[in-house]
């Protein structure tokens, strides 16, 4: 089957109660904190946990979140959902029928919402990621266009970040295949540039997010739940893809290792 990745008409987001608490929570850098998805678990929600710290007293171990409540009826609030309209970008929350249903094994940590550019459907698929580092030999090339091609011959989702290198490889052998491709940015999505037309680019950062340290090992734990399997290439020689390796074995993902060496 082929997937496109068509989406550059401007969208129309549910700006809902909910959708708006999940916002703040996020531009106020709180998506993924295990504590915020442990309130949001127990009070039933996002919107949930900000009328309780509306209402709360100043003793409340969440009390620190009260200001928020306020930013949810905001204008940056507002600005951001905008912009995701304009630049034809869709947003989903984990109540979303194409949420990628492995991003629950991050629990409370898992990122409150994502911003999708293209077939967000896709992220229901089975995916398996190829990551690895971003001046990779030849034998690391070589083992990179194997596994992709392979992976999307036989019917798999491919999965990887944005970096140049194995993982541009990856998602371009994939995309030759005319097989399904997943991009994990950890950067809003209208400052990533794409170098492949993959299915479906996700990130976890709002538009005009920068990258940050936070942003990279947000992306890392994204990619490492989202796919059900993981091939980390030429792990020796990549920080990053060692960081997401482990965090695949952590969730208990099966991960392969191709020692590509020149």
């Amino acid at each position: 089957m082929t997937w496109t990745a068509a989406r550059t008409a401007p969208t129309t987001i549910h700006s809902d109660e909910e959708n708006r608490a999940r916002v703040a929570l996020v531009c106020d850098g709180l998506s993924g904190d295990p504590t915020v998805g442990a309130a949001i678990r127990r009070l039933g929600g996002a919107a949930e946990l900000l009328h309780h710290v509306q209402s709360g007293t100043d003793d409340d171990p969440l009390s620190s979140f009260g200001p928020l409540a306020a930013q949810a009826h905001g204008s940056r609030v507002d600005s951001v959902i905008t912009m995701t309209e304009r630049l034809g970008l869709a947003l989903i929350s984990p109540q979303h029928e194409s949420w990628p249903r492995g991003l629950d094994a991050l629990g409370d940590a898992a990122p409150l919402l994502l911003w999708v550019r293209g077939a967000e459907t896709v992220l229901a698929e089975e995916a398996a990621a190829i990551v690895g580092p971003r001046h990779p030999s030849r034998e690391a090339r070589h083992a990179t266009l194997e596994f992709a091609t392979s992976l999307a011959d036989r019917g798999w989702v491919v999965a990887s970040g944005v970096a140049p290198g194995v993982e541009e490889l990856a998602l371009r052998a994939a995309t030759a295949m005319r097989g399904a491709t997943i991009a994990i940015a950890p950067i809003g999505l209208d400052r990533h540039t794409p170098t492949v037309a993959t299915s479906v680019t996700v990130s976890a950062e709002p538009p005009t997010a920068e990258r940050t340290a936070r942003s990279i090992r947000r992306a890392r734990q994204i990619l490492a739940a989202t796919a059900t399997r993981m091939i980390v290439v030429d792990e020796a020689r990549c920080w990053n893809a060692r960081m997401i390796a482990e965090t695949a074995r952590m969730l208990r993902r099966p991960v392969g290792r191709a020692a590509a060496t020149e």
